[in-house]
């Protein structure tokens, strides 16, 4: 009898993939706040034009995320997602065609109809791709590239706008996206099992994946009435009303209000963001050592994302009140740190809850953060700009909020509670 088969390697690659995801999507989708400036300097658009072209964004990721999400559900990743990259990449070079008002708010509301779904269908790759018990340092990680997105657009927009101009800058992130999705149709498939690289020694390695009846209706009702959709829907909603505000209106609360050079901006910007970074990293480990330490709990969950929400609240409250810009863009990375230590947590407790409807959920879940995500974008197009650093000290207040819902969600809680799912032959809800 020969030495045992080593598992082959495949479930490495998807990995790759997630990370590439997350990264153009965050690259893509924070690459206009370094650009507003010139934007609204060219097409003559003020504070709120410029906000409702942001929020138009956001409401049309909200609106359409629930239905991509379940398409992936029905249909596969595979194709929906290599859909959704390739449409939202379109529409992001298209934004450099904008000839004004109009236009913008047309072609950035189909951007972000592009990119719904992504982070859904992410979230059922990492159920059906790795072992149950590494996914929430997987789902950490794979948040990680998407902060990192993040923090490489604000620097090298500024360098990209400077040397081809802000119009060029969209269509160059426009192809990157293009050919991720060339490499992911290449290389992935919705099952291990489908795929022909895949040996049957990796197949053990990562266990049974969830049944997932085809055409499966969403179950509306169990869904809205759960407890915990609601709260996680309240964390999202100060999570993303802080996170977008710093996005959209940072790089330029730097340049217009605090007297900050443009490329000093965008370095500026980019260690906020760092913070968020470390965050996914950080938050994804913590998951899983919470998982073991408080195993069989209400607090498995909770405890990590209500901690990481109270660190992020005291440091937008207290970047709100520094007199340097470096300290309040340190404040600000903290509180994005904060923020981020949750993704884990975020993405387990959906697994937890969602049973065979774990896309569709998320899907759910996230597009309640629109009214927190578009709030914000909004409300600093109006507010005057003397005000912003009040208005950063109030999304330390949501913040607090946000961690209060944290500390009463409940995972063991399902949504859909007459659905169980297997792996290796346990459970994947909490005992």
């Amino acid at each position: 009898m020969g030495p045992p088969v080593k598992p082959s390697r495949i479930r490495y690659g998807v990995f790759a993939l997630l990370c590439g995801l997350t990264f153009v999507l965050y690259l893509d989708r924070t690459c206009i706040g370094q650009a507003i400036p010139f934007m609204q300097r060219e097409l003559r658009l003020s504070n709120e034009e410029m906000s409702h072209v942001a929020a138009a964004f956001t409401i049309a990721y909200g609106l359409f995320e629930v239905v991509t999400g379940h398409w992936g559900d029905r249909f596969g990743s595979r194709a929906v997602l290599t859909r959704i990259v390739l449409w939202w990449s379109a529409f992001t070079a298209l934004t450099g065609a904008a000839t004004g008002y109009a236009y913008l708010l047309v072609v950035r509301f189909l951007f972000g109809a592009g990119e719904a779904g992504a982070l859904p269908n992410a979230a059922r790759i990492t159920e059906t791709w790795f072992p149950v018990e590494i996914r929430g340092t997987v789902r950490g990680i794979v948040n990680m590239p998407m902060m990192l997105g993040a923090v490489v657009a604000p620097p090298l927009s500024a360098y990209l706008i400077e040397g081809f101009g802000w119009r060029w800058l969209f269509v160059i992130y426009g192809l990157v996206g293009v050919v991720w999705a060339g490499l992911f149709w290449w290389r992935f498939r919705d099952r291990p099992a489908e795929h022909a690289s895949v040996n049957a020694a990796e197949l053990d390695l990562i266990g049974t994946p969830p049944a997932r009846p085809e055409h499966a209706a969403i179950p509306w009702g169990p869904l809205f009435s759960s407890g915990n959709v609601w709260l996680l829907g309240t964390v999202i909603s100060t999570g993303a009303c802080t996170v977008y505000t710093l996005f959209t209106w940072y790089p330029k609360y730097l340049v217009d209000v605090r007297g900050v050079e443009n490329r000093w901006a965008g370095w500026l910007s980019a260690l906020v963001m760092l913070g968020g970074a470390l965050g996914c990293l950080v938050g994804g480990w913590v998951a899983d050592v919470a998982a073991r330490r408080f195993r069989g709990t209400r607090w498995t969950r909770s405890s990590v994302g209500a901690a990481g929400f109270a660190l992020a609240a005291a440091g937008m409250v207290a970047g709100s009140l520094s007199d340097t810009v470096l300290a309040t863009s340190l404040y600000f990375a903290l509180a994005c740190f904060g923020i981020h230590t949750h993704a884990g947590a975020y993405w387990g407790v959906a697994a937890d809850i969602g049973g065979q409807h774990v896309a569709a959920l998320f899907g759910v879940i996230n597009s309640l953060g629109v009214v927190g995500a578009a709030g914000g974008q909004l409300a600093l197009g109006y507010i005057p700009q003397v005000y912003w650093q009040q208005a950063f000290g109030g999304c330390g207040v949501l913040l607090a909020i946000g961690a209060l819902c944290w500390a009463c969600v409940d995972a063991r809680r399902q949504a859909v509670p007459d659905v169980q799912r297997q792996f290796h032959g346990h459970p994947t809800a909490l005992p």
